[in-house]
């Protein structure tokens, strides 16, 4: 529960709820006002603002990675994951996705994988996807493996550079993977290079940002995760993320959601195939 004296009014969640919607896609539910109005007024005694109007404008007119609007975001947006997650899934991905990847890229010459972990959080997504290429790939160190890592929160982006998690991460993790893919550090484990160098973390957004000058790197994709992110937007967002998505996949390229997200074929014509662990979309 909340304290009664983070309530913040309906026409205050409203504008505030409506400008993180226009600049970030997320939607923030009616029946997280009051934990909207707990993190906004974490913010306002940082900033010495007592006004909900007052701090509505200085968030509305903050801009860049250091600005209130994204400390807000920070707070606002959940940081919830860890290595493996849906293992099912991750095991059709490895058994059937990755292989027919490799199979392709043989027979078209090219040793070039690109894969996108578009809600990366504090890394663990890109780190696990890491270690089931390297286990798959029987030449690893013949391939030229790209993992771009992005998320809408710098503070996760910046946990993600520095790279160390805490032991606890790590229960679900068998300990000759833990030996193999990392070193004991102060303060917990570090990546070894043998995944840290496939992949790379940046902050994005992907409303504001998806249709950047920064785009071009993200096109010819292999495969996109984005995992648990379509749950926060509304359809008319899910649809226009899932068609710039289609657009910056390889033919034959995958999408990968989380098991409670879809997207609607009827308007992004993406090929749908029911694999363990959830629904696979590709492109054709």
């Amino acid at each position: 529960m909340f304290d009664k004296s983070n309530d913040i009014e309906l026409k205050d969640f409203l504008l505030i709820r409506d400008l993180i919607e226009a600049r970030s896609g997320i939607r923030v539910r009616d029946s997280r006002k009051d934990y909207l109005g707990y993190r906004v007024r974490e913010r306002m005694s940082a900033t010495g603002i007592v006004d909900f109007e007052e701090y509505y404008f200085f968030l509305k007119y903050s801009s860049g990675d250091a600005g209130e609007f994204q400390l807000l975001m920070n707070l606002v947006t959940v940081q919830e994951t860890c290595f493996y997650r849906n293992t099912d899934q991750l095991r059709s991905f490895q058994d059937i996705i990755l292989r027919g990847i490799v199979d392709r890229k043989k027979a078209e010459g090219s040793n070039h994988i690109k894969v996108w972990s578009a809600a990366s959080s504090t890394g663990e997504e890109a780190l696990t996807l890491a270690m089931i290429i390297n286990e798959t790939l029987d030449f690893p160190n013949a391939w030229r493996v790209e993992i771009l890592g992005t998320d809408i929160s710098t503070r996760a982006v910046d946990l993600c550079r520095k790279g160390i998690y805490p032991k606890e991460r790590f229960d679900n993790l068998p300990k000759d993977k833990l030996a193999k893919y990392f070193d004991v550090v102060e303060g917990g484990y570090r990546a070894k290079r043998i995944l840290s160098d496939m992949i790379s973390f940046e902050h994005f957004n992907l409303i504001k940002d998806i249709d950047s000058v920064r785009v071009p790197r993200l096109k010819n994709m292999d495969v996109i995760f984005c995992r648990n992110v379509f749950i926060y937007f509304p359809q008319e967002t899910q649809q226009a993320i899932a068609s710039k998505f289609l657009e910056l996949l390889v033919p034959e390229g995958h999408l990968l959601l989380g098991n409670a997200e879809s997207v609607d074929i009827r308007k992004v014509p993406f090929i749908m195939t029911f694999l363990p662990g959830g629904m696979i979309y590709q492109k054709v």
